[in-house]
C-alpha cells in the first residue's frame, strides 16, 4: 500500500512540476516586458498576464498554495537567498518566482515526509535501514528534488547558448558586413534565431531601446547568464566600443576563438567516452553476452552431467 502512495505522489509532483517550468512564448515575452519596463506599460502587462493565466489551474495552485507558503518561510529563514538569479539563470523569471519557488520545496518536504510516516507501519517490518532511509530520504528528496530540477534547467540553458552563440556572432557580422547597424544587426539576430540567446538579445534590446546604456545593457546580460564565453564577448564588445575600434572585427575574432573552444570541448568529450562507456559494459552489456555466448555450453554440460 504504502509503495501505491508513494508512486501516487511523485507522480503527483512531477506533473506539477513539469507544468510550473512549461510556459508559453507570450509568458516569456510578458515576463520580458515587465522587467524592461516601467510605470503603465509594466501595469498593463502584468494585468495581461494575470488574465491570461487566471484560467491555468497550475497558476491558480501556485498563487493560492505555493505562493503563500514560500513567503512566510523567507521571511522567517534564510532559505531561497540565491533562488533569484537561478530562476534567471534557467529562463523561468516570468513563469516562477522565488516564494512559489521555496513554498513547492516546503510543500515537497511535507507531502513526502507524510508520506514516510504513512508507510512507516510497513517500512518497520523491513528492518531499521528501510525505517531509516523511508523517514529521512523521502523528506530529503522533495526539499532537493526542485533545486536539482532547477539547476538542471540553468546549466541547459547555459549549453544551449554556448552552442547557439558562434552562429548569433557569424550572424551579427554577415549582417553588419551588409551595411546593417550593430543594434540592428542585433534585432536581426535576435529575430533569426531561436532559443535563449533569442530571449536575452531581446531582452538586452529592449532595455537600450527604453534608455539604458548598451554597455550596462550586455553587462547586465552577462550576468545573467553566468557564461564564461558570454563574459568575455561582451568585455570585448565593451572595451571596442570605448576604444573606437570595429565591432565586426571584435565579433569576427571572437566567434573564431569561440569555435576552436567548442571543437576542442567536443575532443574533450569524445576522449571521455571510453571511460563513461566501462560501466553500461561491464554492467549490462558483458553479462548478456557472456550468457548468450556461453549459456548453450554450460546447459549443454549440465544435461550431459559433465558438470557436476
Amino acid at each position: 500500500m504504502w509503495i501505491a502512495v508513494l508512486i501516487c505522489w511523485t507522480v503527483t509532483l512531477a506533473v506539477g512540476l513539469f507544468f510550473l517550468v512549461t510556459r508559453t512564448d507570450r509568458d516569456i515575452a510578458l515576463g520580458r516586458l515587465e522587467e524592461v519596463t516601467e510605470g503603465e506599460i509594466a501595469r498593463i502587462a502584468r494585468e495581461e498576464r494575470a488574465r491570461d493565466l487566471s484560467g491555468s489551474p497550475a497558476r491558480r495552485l501556485m498563487e493560492a498554495l505555493f505562493a503563500p507558503i514560500g513567503e512566510f518561510v523567507k521571511r522567517i529563514s534564510s532559505i531561497g537567498g540565491d533562488v533569484e538569479g537561478r530562476l534567471v539563470g534557467a529562463g523561468l523569471t516570468g513563469a516562477l518566482t522565488v516564494g512559489e519557488f521555496v513554498g513547492i520545496k516546503v510543500v515537497a518536504l511535507l507531502v513526502l515526509g507524510a508520506t514516510a510516516l504513512i508507510a512507516l507501519p510497513h517500512v518497520r517490518a523491513m528492518g531499521d535501514q528501510s525505517l531509516v532511509l523511508a523517514l529521512v530520504a523521502l523528506p530529503l528528496i522533495g526539499f532537493v528534488g526542485p533545486d536539482l530540477v532547477l539547476n538542471y534547467l540553468v546549466r541547459a540553458r547555459k549549453r544551449m547558448i554556448r552552442k547557439r552563440l558562434v552562429d548569433a556572432l557569424d550572424l551579427i557580422v554577415l549582417s553588419m558586413e551588409a551595411g546593417v547597424g550593430f543594434e540592428g544587426a542585433l534585432a536581426r539576430t535576435a529575430d533569426k534565431i531561436r532559443g535563449p540567446i533569442s530571449e536575452e538579445l531581446s531582452q538586452m534590446l529592449g532595455e537600450i531601446n527604453h534608455g539604458k546604456a548598451r554597455a550596462d545593457a550586455f553587462s547586465d546580460m552577462a550576468a545573467r547568464v553566468q557564461l564564461a564565453e558570454l563574459s568575455l564577448l561582451v568585455a570585448a564588445i565593451n572595451q571596442a566600443d570605448r576604444l573606437g575600434t570595429g565591432i565586426a572585427d571584435s565579433l569576427r575574432g571572437q566567434a573564431s576563438n569561440l569555435r576552436e573552444r567548442n571543437i576542442q570541448i567536443a575532443r574533450e568529450a569524445a576522449a571521455k567516452l571510453s571511460v563513461k562507456m566501462v560501466f553500461p559494459l561491464v554492467l549490462f552489456i558483458f553479462p548478456a553476452l557472456f550468457i548468450v555466448i556461453l549459456g548453450p555450453a554450460i546447459i549443454s554440460v549440465m544435461e550431459s552431467g559433465g558438470l557436476f
